[in-house]
């Protein structure tokens, strides 16, 4: 959806609102965008793993005291 409605713009409104404002500033704007909203995701995917491995180094409260499965 955010493709074809960037592709309308470029293509079909821009050119017939025949301001050259615009079409810099789309020009300007959609890559800047683009490239903000990648290293966004970047950074929050690299923020997730790291939240997960340290959830798997630190052991859960009161794992020590809890038996091994099949042990009695």
């Amino acid at each position: 959806m955010c493709l074809t409605s960037v592709i309308l713009l470029t293509t079909v409104i821009a050119p017939a609102a025949e301001n050259s404002g615009l079409q810099h500033g789309l020009m300007v704007g959609i890559p800047t965008g683009a490239a903000l909203g990648l290293l966004l995701g970047i950074w929050l995917l690299r923020r997730q793993r790291q939240q997960m491995r340290r959830a798997a180094s630190v052991p859960s409260p009161g794992h020590e005291n809890v038996a091994p499965p099949g042990s009695s």
